[in-house]
């Protein structure tokens, strides 16, 4: 979707910044856009596709201007789960101390959910677990 002369709307990529650890307050100065539009897009009460075509084009502009942070992030966060799906720490151990769910543990062991579609805050605890507890 063509919003001016040189800029595209990548919602891909505004999905992944609202998945990154950039905090809220960060994009809203970043962009203009208040801090409750951000946490209403984060908690999936307001659809990316709902967007005003500005709000739109200034974070993907942010998003893609901060594209190498957010993909560093995700390939660490990746790393670090792979790596703890296979040690040897067992599933009571990571559900107690990580704060994930039997199910998605399984579900992730199992492949039968990969490692991208964990919502980020699921992601940001595995990955502090894994970085505490494998070396």
């Amino acid at each position: 979707m063509e919003v001016s002369d040189n800029n595209l709307i990548d919602l891909h990529l505004i999905e992944q910044l609202l998945k990154s650890d950039f905090e809220n307050y960060k994009i809203a100065a970043a962009t203009g856009i208040g801090e409750e539009t951000i946490q209403a897009l984060r908690s999936g009460k307001r659809k990316i596709e709902s967007l005003k075509l500005d709000y739109a084009e200034r974070l993907s502009n942010f998003a893609y201007q901060n594209i190498e942070v957010i993909s560093k992030e995700r390939q660490s966060m990746n790393y670090w789960i792979a790596k703890l799906l296979k040690s040897d720490i067992g599933d009571k151990e990571i559900v107690a101390k990580a704060g994930v769910s039997r199910t998605t543990l399984y579900a992730l062991r199992s492949g039968k959910r990969q490692i991208k579609e964990l919502h980020f805050p699921t992601a940001k605890r595995l990955t502090k677990f894994a970085q505490k507890h494998i070396s």
